[in-house]
């Protein structure tokens, strides 16, 4: 099994396509990626975790947030990533913390086969 890490939006389709990742993929762990701004009801689980960052932060800062709450956490060997929902700068944040973390990362998306690795 995997980890799972995506952002959240307020965005209805994407969470509507986050929640099928979520619930259709085989996690050892989700982390679901949030600010404060977003509102929409999110996936919940015993294997959900729910980090929620200040979106006003610059870049580098959040960067590092994001390794302090993943690292210790996180399989790096294999780490789902869904980019569906977010902004550039939150995908830009998250690939640059697993990536400076050494994770291996696999994008997965939910298709009409289910989900899968793309």
């Amino acid at each position: 099994m995997t980890d799972l890490v995506a952002w959240v939006s307020n965005d209805s389709a994407e969470m509507k396509h986050v929640s099928r990742v979520v619930e259709g993929g085989e996690w050892e762990h989700v982390f679901l990626l949030t600010t404060a701004e977003v509102k929409h009801p999110l996936p919940s689980g015993e294997k959900v975790r729910v980090v929620t960052f200040d979106g006003a932060k610059p870049m580098p800062e959040l960067v590092k947030d994001l390794r302090k709450a993943l690292e210790g956490n996180l399989d790096i060997f294999e780490t789902s990533v869904n980019l569906i929902a977010g902004s550039g700068k939150q995908h830009s944040v998250l690939l640059s913390a697993l990536l400076q973390m050494g994770c291996g990362v696999r994008i997965v998306a939910y298709t009409a086969e289910g989900v899968r690795e793309l």
